[in-house]
């Protein structure tokens, strides 16, 4: 698996122009975002004050730390007690669309009322 992540959260605009100026760059930025399964890779773009993908960068972070592997559950009283009150509460308010695009993109699967790490989430994390 490719893993891209582009952070422009500390950049000016000058610098973003910059980078997009790059021939290309933006169409195979889009490709990649757009046909991210086919080419096996995983891309997030932090754009300035884009809260909701903050959160879901936070969210891989978590699992990460929890070590958990395909078809683990995230555990909820950790997330509850330790990754909640670690966000602001904009991102609060952002947790369950940031849950939800993961399981759209295929990171996490929804079932059982529990949010299971899928084997492409796996290869996103590690």
């Amino acid at each position: 698996m490719i893993k891209v992540d582009v952070d422009f959260r500390n950049a000016t605009k000058a610098e973003i122009d910059a980078f997009y100026s790059i021939p290309g760059m933006e169409a195979a930025l889009s490709q990649l975002q757009t046909h991210n399964r086919q080419f096996n890779t995983a891309i997030t773009i932090i754009q300035p004050n884009d809260q909701l993908v903050e959160v879901k960068v936070l969210l891989l972070e978590f699992m990460r730390g929890h070590k958990m592997e395909t078809g683990h559950v995230i555990p909820t009283k950790a997330l509850q007690f330790q990754f909640l009150p670690t966000l602001n509460p904009m991102q609060t308010k952002l947790l369950e669309a940031a849950l939800d695009a993961l399981v759209s993109e295929g990171v996490l699967d929804w079932a059982g009322g529990q949010y299971r790490l899928t084997a492409a989430g796996f290869g996103v994390l590690y």
